[in-house]
């Protein structure tokens, strides 16, 4: 199935987060407020446009006021995912109401959720661009739009049901550019090109302080 080139950056999909104490407002629907493929997405919280979730080079924060990106630091997850839905498992800090300290938050998490079918797929802007390098799949099937064609895919490893589920599934690789067989994604194509080489030696070279630095390749 083709819908043609996937440049949108929102179709079907919602950013949801959830985890935090009842009540609170980073919990809820975030809406993408730019249109750069290239970039790290922003976002505003859906009815609290005051909430900005953006990346600093470093990390995911969620500020609020309207001086983003200068503005209270409510949350914060340090993590080189290209997308808030990518962040790691137990990746986020939220700030304590009580103490005013960001303490680490295990339950809170970003999720894109929407229908998930072969006619409403997500776009991997939705899904976030290294989604299949980054998040443990287990059972679930995710049906999404190839950036490189706009051809509609299924993740499955096996073929196994009506459709386009008659056919093996492929998972896109953002370093590639490109989609390749999700049967042997994990254990060939991302063992085979994407895992880091053994480091060399251990090199030390002195500062100007008097000590030093250790540096390998």
């Amino acid at each position: 199935m083709e819908l043609g080139a996937a440049a949108s950056t929102s179709r079907y999909g919602r950013l949801l987060s959830r985890g935090a104490p009842a009540g609170s407002l980073l919990n809820g629907e975030w809406l993408r407020v730019d249109a750069d493929l290239v970039a790290h997405p922003r976002y505003v919280r859906r009815d609290v446009p005051e909430l900005h979730l953006f990346y600093t080079g470093s990390a995911w924060r969620i500020v609020r006021g309207s001086d983003y990106p200068s503005g209270e630091l409510l949350a914060e997850a340090v993590s080189a995912a290209l997308h808030p839905a990518t962040v790691g498992v137990s990746g986020w800090s939220l700030l304590e109401a009580e103490t005013g300290a960001v303490r680490h938050c295990p339950e809170y998490e970003m999720v894109c959720d929407g229908p998930n079918t072969e006619l409403q797929p997500f776009l991997m802007e939705e899904l976030g661009r290294d989604f299949f390098l980054r998040v443990q799949l287990t059972r679930k099937v995710v049906w999404f739009v190839c950036p490189a064609t706009g051809n509609v895919y299924h993740s499955a490893a096996k073929p196994g049901g009506p459709g386009g589920r008659s056919r093996p599934g492929k998972r896109y690789c953002h370093l590639c550019a490109k989609c390749f067989s999700a049967n042997n994604f994990q254990s060939q194509h991302l063992a085979n090109l994407h895992r880091p080489g053994r480091p060399t030696a251990l090199v030390t070279v002195p500062d100007e302080a008097g000590g030093g630095a250790l540096l390998w390749g």
